[in-house]
C-alpha cells in the first residue's frame, strides 16, 4: 500500500511538473502594480506583465487574479519568444465613455502572436450601455469608431476558452487575419436592443473553430465576413439576436472570397433570422461557396433559412442593380423546429449571377401562426430531397414557370470551345480564339471561352468589349507567342466589365530570341508586352502561368476592381525589362498568392495607381517591388494608398523601392505601406531613390515628386549589400517616413550594415537594425558614403583575407569556363586548417562535370554570386557533386543553369528515352550542411539529389523547369536523416520533392509546389534492400496546378519494404489532380504486374488539407491486401475546381479513420476497387475504374 502511495504521489508530481512546463513561468499583474480596485487604471501594469511574458524565452503565463480591474485600451502585441497563456481570472472593465473621434478597433487587442491561449474563467465587461445610443452606423452608413471588446489580429495556432464577454460597445469578439484559432466554452451577453453587438465576427481568417458557445446579443450571434475560409461553428446556442450570418458581402471593394463554412449542431431561439447569407445589390464581384448548414434546431425563429442577395438595410444602396456575389455549393440539411414567420425558407438570389447548386434536404419547419409554412425562391433552382421535397418543388414551379428550364439551356450553350472554330492541338489559334471571343462576348447570358489541353501558337490578338454579359476564359493548354517583336502587345483584353481569366494554363511569350536580337542591336526601344489588361473592371486573373515575355509579362492599365492571384511568372534573371506585373492608372487592384521570378521588377506601380494591395507574393530573382519610376513624364497623375505586405524576396537586386527621376516633372506619391516582409540575400532591401535615371547619366537637379506618409514596418532578413537602408530624398520632398521594427542582418556574417539618409529624418519605432540615420540633417555626401563603405569592406577583407578563396585567383573570367578554376579553388579551401569559403563573383560562367570532394580540414562554404551554365555531357551521373563533407554551406543568391532543353529533346526522340541522365547538384555524404538562397534552372534530370546525408537544411531555394520537362524532380532525397526543406518555390516537370528508401526524420514546410507532380513518398519496392522510410512530415505547403498533391507510391509484386509515420498537414491545393493519393499499383508509366505490393504502410495522417481538386476523385487510397494500417483523414475539405463536377473518394483494402470534417465524404467501409487503377503512368487512372462502395459529393 505504501508503495502505491509513493507511485501515486510520483504520478501527481509528474503531472504538476508537466502543467508547469506547459504554462511556464507566471507573471502576476499585481506584482507589476495592478490595484484591482475597479477604479484605478491598471492598463500599464497588465501591459508590463504581458511584455515580460512575451519576451520570456520559454512558455509563460501573465495572470490576472480575481478582482475588478479598470482598463483603458490595451494592446498586447507579439511576436513572442515562446507560447503565452493569458490567464484572466478576474473582471476587466472598460471605461464607459469612449472618444469616438479616434478610431478604436479593439478595447483589448491581441496582435501578431503564434501559440496564444486565453483562458481562466474571467470576464471582459465592455460597459457599453452608454455607447449604444450613439451607435447609428447601420442607419447612417458611416464608419463607427466604437471598440470591440476583444480583437484578435494575425493570431495563429491559438485558443480562447472559458471566458465571458459582457455588454461590448460594438462587436464582442473581432477575429481578423487569423489562422488555426479555436474559441471554446465562450459566453457572450448583451441586451436584445444593443446595436451592432455581434457576438463573434470573423474576417479574412482561415481555420477558425467556434464550439460550445452561448451567445445572446443585439445583432448576429456569429457573422462571417469576406475572406473567411474553412470556418467551423458547432454546438452554439444563439438567441436573442440576429442569428448566424455569412456576410454582409459586397459592400466594399476588394473583398476576398468566402469558402468552406460549416454551421452544425446548433440551437437558435427567438432570433430575428436563423442561418443567413446576405449580400448587397450593385456590389463588386465576389464569391461565397461550399457553405454547409446542418443539424440545426429553430425555436420561434424568424426567417429560419435565408439567402438574401438584396440586403439593403435602411435603403443605403441601389437596390435595382443586381448583386455580383456568386453564391454556389450551399446545403441546408436536417433543419427543424418552428418559424415565427410564415415564409420559413426564403432564397432570393441575384438575377445577374443566379445561385448555383443549392441543396435542401430534410427541412421540417412549422409556422407558429395560422396557416402553413411556405417557401419563396428567386433566381435559383434548388435540389430538394427528404421531408420538404413536395412543398418546395411546387413552390418553385409556381414561382418560375418554365423560365428556369430555358435559363439552364442558355447556360449550357454559353461555353464556347475554340475547337468549334477549327482550333487543333499543335496549330495556330489566332482566328479561332478571335471568333470564339466574338460569339461569347455577344451572348445574352454569362459566357465562357474554353481553350482545352494542348499546345497552340497564337499571333497578336485583341479581345475587346464591351460584352453583353460577364465573360470568362478558361485556359487548360499552353499557348506560345508567334507575334512580332515590335507589336505593342501579344494579347490584349480591352474594355470589359465582369471578366475572368483562369484554368491553370500557360502563356509562353517565347522571348529569348527577342532579348538576343535587342542585345545585339544595342537595345530595342519597342518590344511586345505579354498580356495587357486595358480598361478591365471587376475582373479576376488566377491560376495562370506566364513564361518568358518579350517585355512586361502582364500590364494592368486604366482598370478598376481587379484581382490577380495564384500566378506563376517566370523569366531568366538576365532577361531585360521582363517586369512581372506593371500597374498604372488603375484603382483597387489586388495581387496575392503568386510567385514571380523575372529579369526586372516583380511588380511595379506607376502614376495614377490607387488603392492597390500586394500580399503573399514571393519575388526573386528580379529587381524587387517598385513604386515608380515617377516624374519622367508630364501629367502622370498622383499615386496613393499602396500596400505591400506578407511577402518574401529572394536574391533580388532591390527589395521594396520608391524611385523618381530628378529635375523633370512634378508628381506625388502618398500612403505607401510596406510591412511584414522577409528579405533573403537582397541588395538594397529598403530604398527611396529620388535620383533614379534608368541606367543613364542623371541630371544634377532635385526631383519634383513629393513623397509622404511612407511606412516600412516589420522588415526582416538579410542584406546582400552593406547599405541595407537607403533613404535618398531630394530637398523638401519626403515627409512622414517611418521605419518600424526593422531587423536586417548581413548576408555575409563579417560585414557591417549601415543606413544612409539624404534630406529626410525618419521616425523610428521599435527595433532598428541597422541603426537609422535619425539626425536633423541626416545627410551624407558621396565621400562620406564611400568612406563608410571602405571602412566596412576593409575590415571585412582583413578579417577574411586568408580564408576566402576567389576563383578568379585561378584564372576564372566572366564569360569563360571555370571547371579548372573551381576545382583548384576548392582544393585550396578544403586543405585550409581554418574555416574557408570559395567565392564565385558575379558574372556568367560555364562549367563542366566537377566533383568537389572532402573530407576537408575544417568547415567550408561556397558562395555563388554569378550564373553558372552547364556544359557537361547529358549521360554524366551528375553535373556538380559535393561529396564526403562535414560542415558545408552553399549560398549566395547565384544561379545554376542545367541547360537541359537539348537533353530533353534528344531523349524524347530516342527509343529508350535516355536511361541515364545527369543530375544537377548532387549532395552525397554531407553532414551538418546548409543549402540556401540558390536558384536551379532546367536540370537535365533531377535538380538536386541528397543522398546518404545527415543534418542538412535546404531553404529559400528557387527550382524551375518547364512542366513538360521529363524527370526534372526538384529535390530527390534518399538514405538520409534529419533533412529539412523550407521556404522554397519549386516548379518542375516531375515531383517537386521525392523521398525514397532509407530516408528518416524529414520535414518539408512552407514550400510552394507547382507545376509538377506534387510531393511524393516513393516510389518504393522497385529494388531490393532499399531501406525503410519513416517520420516524414510535409506541412504548411501550397500546391498549384500539379498532377498530384501529396502522394505515396509503391510498386506491385516486387520487393519488401516499409514506410511509417508519414504526416501531411495544413496544406492548400489549387486545381490539383489527385490531391490525396496512396497508389500501391504504381508502375512508372509501364504495364503493371497484377500482384500485390510488398511495401507495408502504417501510421499515415492527412490533416487539414483544403482547396480545389481538378479531378473528380479527390481522395484515392488504393492499398494492397493487408499493407495499409493506421490511415487517418482529419479535417479534409476539398471542393471541385469546376463547380458542376462532383467529387468522390475511392478506397481499396483500407478503412481510414475519419476525424472532423470530410469533403468529399470518405469511403470508410472495407470497400474494393476493381478494374484499372494507376497502372498506366504517373497519374492515377480513375476514369477507367469500376468502383464499389465509393461516395460522392456535389460541387
Amino acid at each position: 500500500m505504501y508503495s502505491n502511495m509513493i507511485a501515486a504521489a510520483a504520478c501527481l508530481l509528474f503531472w504538476l511538473c508537466l502543467l508547469t512546463e506547459v504554462r511556464g513561468k507566471k507573471f502576476d499583474v499585481k506584482k507589476f502594480g495592478a490595484k484591482a480596485d475597479g477604479k484605478s487604471d491598471d492598463c500599464k501594469a497588465i501591459a508590463s506583465a504581458w511584455r515580460a511574458a512575451c519576451t520570456y524565452m520559454r512558455p509563460s503565463t501573465p495572470v490576472i487574479p480575481k478582482g475588478e480591474y479598470m482598463v483603458g485600451r490595451l494592446m498586447l502585441e507579439g511576436p513572442c519568444k515562446a507560447p503565452v497563456t493569458f490567464e484572466l481570472q478576474g473582471t476587466l472593465k472598460a471605461p464607459t465613455v469612449t472618444d469616438q473621434k479616434k478610431t478604436q478597433d479593439g478595447w483589448v487587442a491581441f496582435k501578431r502572436i503564434n501559440g496564444l491561449t486565453v483562458l481562466g474563467g474571467g470576464v471582459f465587461d465592455g460597459q457599453g450601455s452608454a455607447a449604444w445610443a450613439s451607435n447609428n452606423c447601420a442607419r447612417t452608413g458611416k464608419f463607427n469608431s466604437l471598440p470591440a471588446n476583444l480583437r484578435m489580429t494575425e493570431v495563429t495556432n491559438s485558443k480562447i476558452q472559458d471566458l465571458t464577454s459582457l455588454n461590448s460597445k460594438l462587436f464582442h469578439m473581432n477575429i481578423l487575419g487569423c489562422n488555426n484559432l479555436t474559441l471554446q466554452h465562450i459566453t457572450i451577453t448583451a441586451p436584445e436592443n444593443s446595436s451592432n453587438t455581434d457576438g463573434i465576427h470573423v474576417g479574412r481568417s482561415n481555420g477558425v473553430n467556434v464550439t460550445d458557445a452561448n451567445i445572446q446579443t443585439g445583432d448576429d450571434c456569429i457573422s462571417l465576413g469576406d475572406g473567411s475560409q474553412q470556418i467551423n461553428v458547432e454546438k452554439v446556442t444563439c438567441g436573442p439576436g440576429h442569428g448566424v450570418s455569412i456576410g454582409s458581402l459586397g459592400k466594399y471593394q476588394n473583398e476576398q472570397p468566402v469558402e468552406g463554412i460549416t454551421v452544425r449542431n446548433c440551437t437558435l431561439t427567438n432570433t430575428m433570422n436563423g442561418v443567413r447569407v446576405k449580400t448587397w445589390p450593385a456590389s463588386p464581384r465576389g464569391a461565397a461557396s461550399n457553405l454547409r448548414f446542418q443539424d440545426i434546431i429553430m425555436n420561434n425563429v424568424s426567417n429560419p433559412i435565408l439567402i438574401d442577395q438584396k440586403y439593403c438595410p435602411y435603403g443605403q444602396c441601389k437596390a435595382e442593380a443586381p448583386s455580383r456575389i456568386r453564391i454556389s455549393d450551399v446545403s441546408f440539411k436536417n433543419i427543424r423546429g418552428t418559424s415565427a414567420t410564415q415564409v420559413a425558407v426564403k432564397i432570393v438570389c441575384s438575377r445577374g449571377l443566379p445561385c448555383q447548386k443549392v441543396d435542401i434536404c430534410d427541412v421540417n419547419l412549422t409556422y407558429n401562426g395560422k396557416g402553413s409554412a411556405v417557401s419563396e425562391c428567386a433566381n435559383v433552382k434548388p435540389a430538394v430531397s427528404g421531408k420538404m421535397a413536395k412543398m418546395t418543388n411546387l413552390a418553385i414551379i409556381l414561382f418560375f414557370g418554365l423560365s428556369l428550364i430555358s435559363t439552364a439551356k442558355a447556360h449550357e450553350s454559353a461555353v464556347v470551345d475554340i475547337t468549334k472554330f477549327g482550333a487543333v492541338d499543335g496549330g495556330c489559334v489566332t482566328e479561332a480564339l478571335s471568333s470564339a471571343w466574338k460569339e461569347a462576348c455577344q451572348s445574352p447570358v454569362p459566357s465562357r471561352v474554353f481553350i482545352p489541353p494542348g499546345n497552340y501558337t497564337l499571333g497578336k490578338v485583341c479581345l475587346e468589349g464591351p460584352c453583353n454579359n460577364p465573360i470568362e476564359i478558361e485556359v487548360k493548354g499552353t499557348i506560345k507567342a508567334v507575334n512580332d517583336i515590335v507589336d505593342e502587345f501579344w494579347i490584349e483584353f480591352n474594355k470589359i466589365t465582369g471578366f475572368k481569366l483562369f484554368g491553370g494554363g500557360v502563356f509562353d511569350g517565347d522571348g529569348a530570341k527577342a532579348w538576343e536580337k535587342c542585345e545585339a542591336s544595342g537595345g530595342c526601344k519597342k518590344k511586345s508586352m505579354g498580356l495587357k489588361f486595358n480598361c478591365v473592371n471587376n475582373g479576376t486573373i488566377e491560376d495562370i502561368t506566364s513564361l518568358n515575355a518579350k517585355q512586361f509579362h502582364m500590364s494592368v492599365v486604366g482598370s478598376t476592381n481587379l484581382c490577380l492571384s495564384r500566378l506563376t511568372i517566370t523569366a531568366p534573371g538576365e532577361s531585360p525589362n521582363t517586369d512581372g506585373i506593371h500597374i498604372g492608372h488603375s484603382t483597387n487592384v489586388n495581387v496575392t498568392d503568386s510567385c514571380i521570378a523575372t529579369g526586372d521588377d516583380c511588380i511595379a506601380f506607376v502614376g495614377g495607381t490607387k488603392q492597390t494591395t500586394v500580399s503573399n507574393v514571393i519575388c526573386g530573382p528580379g529587381h524587387g517591388i517598385s513604386v515608380g519610376s515617377l516624374g519622367k513624364y508630364p501629367k502622370e497623375e498622383p499615386l496613393s494608398c499602396i500596400t505591400v505586405k506578407d511577402c518574401r524576396f529572394n536574391n533580388t537586386d532591390n527589395g521594396v523601392r520608391i524611385k523618381t527621376w530628378p529635375d523633370l516633372y512634378e508628381n506625388s506619391a502618398s500612403e505607401l505601406h510596406f510591412e511584414n516582409i522577409i528579405m533573403n540575400n537582397v541588395s538594397n532591401p529598403i530604398i527611396i531613390d529620388q535620383n533614379y535615371c534608368g541606367g543613364k547619366k542623371c541630371s544634377q537637379g532635385q526631383s519634383k515628386v513629393k513623397l509622404s506618409n511612407i511606412i516600412f514596418r516589420n522588415i526582416t532578413g538579410t542584406s546582400a549589400d552593406p547599405c541595407a537602408v537607403k533613404l535618398a530624398c531630394s530637398s523638401g520632398t519626403c515627409e512622414g517616413v517611418e521605419l518600424s521594427e526593422i531587423d536586417l542582418a548581413p548576408a555575409v556574417a563579417a560585414e557591417q550594415l549601415i543606413s544612409v539618409c539624404n534630406n529626410v529624418r525618419p521616425n523610428v519605432v521599435g527595433k532598428m537594425n541597422p541603426p537609422a540615420c535619425t539626425g536633423p540633417m541626416a545627410k551624407l555626401t558621396n565621400l562620406a558614403i564611400l568612406l563608410l563603405f571602405a571602412l566596412s569592406l576593409t575590415s571585412t577583407a582583413e578579417a577574411h583575407e586568408s580564408t576566402v578563396v576567389d576563383i578568379t585567383k585561378f584564372g576564372a573570367v566572366d564569360g569563360g569556363c571555370i571547371t579548372e578554376a573551381l576545382t583548384s579553388a576548392w582544393r585550396e579551401a578544403c586543405q585550409s586548417p581554418i574555416p574557408s569559403r570559395v567565392f564565385i563573383p558575379p558574372g556568367n560562367y560555364t562549367l563542366g562535370k566537377v566533383c568537389l570532394e572532402g573530407p576537408c580540414k575544417s568547415s567550408i562554404e561556397v558562395e555563388v554570386k554569378g550564373t553558372i551554365k552547364s556544359v557537361n555531357h547529358p549521360s554524366d551521373e551528375f553535373w556538380i557533386e559535393f561529396n564526403i563533407i562535414t560542415g558545408f554551406k552553399l549560398f549566395g543568391g547565384g544561379i545554376f543553369d542545367g541547360d537541359g532543353a537539348k537533353t530533353w529533346e534528344i531523349c524524347e526522340a530516342s527509343d529508350d528515352g535516355c536511361k541515364k541522365k545527369s543530375t544537377g547538384l548532387n549532395f552525397n555524404n554531407i553532414t551538418d550542411g546548409t543549402i540556401e538562397n540558390i536558384t536551379s534552372l532546367n536540370a537535365k534530370h533531377f535538380h538536386m539529389g541528397v543522398v546518404d546525408s545527415t543534418d542538412v537544411c535546404l531553404s529559400h531555394l528557387t527550382i524551375i523547369a518547364p512542366a513538360e520537362s521529363p524527370n526534372t524532380d526538384g529535390i530527390h532525397i534518399g538514405h538520409s536523416t534529419n533533412v529539412n526543406v523550407s521556404d522554397s518555390w519549386i516548379a518542375t516537370g516531375d515531383d517537386c520533392i521525392g523521398f525514397v528508401g532509407g530516408t528518416k526524420h524529414i520535414t518539408v514546410s512552407n514550400v510552394i509546389c507547382g507545376p509538377g507532380h506534387g510531393i511524393s513518398v516513393g516510389s518504393l519496392g522497385k529494388y531490393p534492400d532499399e531501406g525503410p522510410l519513416s517520420h516524414i512530415t510535409v506541412r504548411d505547403c501550397r500546391f498549384n496546378n500539379t498532377d498530384n498533391g501529396v502522394r505515396i507510391k509503391t510498386w506491385p509484386d516486387r520487393y519488401e519494404n516499409s514506410a511509417s509515420d508519414l504526416h501531411f498537414e495544413n496544406i492548400i491545393m489549387y486545381n490539383v489532380s489527385n490531391p490525396i493519393i496512396i497508389d500501391q499499383n504504381y508502375c512508372g508509366g509501364k504495364k503493371c504486374s497484377k500482384g500485390q505490393s510488398k511495401v507495408k504502410l502504417n501510421n499515415i495522417i492527412f490533416r487539414n488539407i483544403t482547396g480545389t481538386s481538378a479531378d473528380p476523385c479527390a481522395v484515392t487510397l488504393a492499398c494492397s491486401t493487408g499493407t495499409c494500417e493506421g490511415v487517418e483523414l482529419s479535417e479534409i475539405n476539398l471542393a471541385p475546381a469546376v463547380a458542376a463536377e462532383k467529387l468522390i473518394s475511392e478506397c481499396k483494402n483500407v478503412q481510414p479513420n475519419v476525424v472532423g470534417r470530410m469533403n468529399p465524404p470518405a469511403c470508410t467501409g472495407p470497400v474494393e476497387i476493381s478494374g484499372k487503377l494507376g497502372g498506366g503512368g504517373d497519374k492515377v487512372g480513375t476514369n477507367n475504374s469500376t468502383v464499389t462502395g465509393s461516395v460522392e459529393i456535389g460541387g
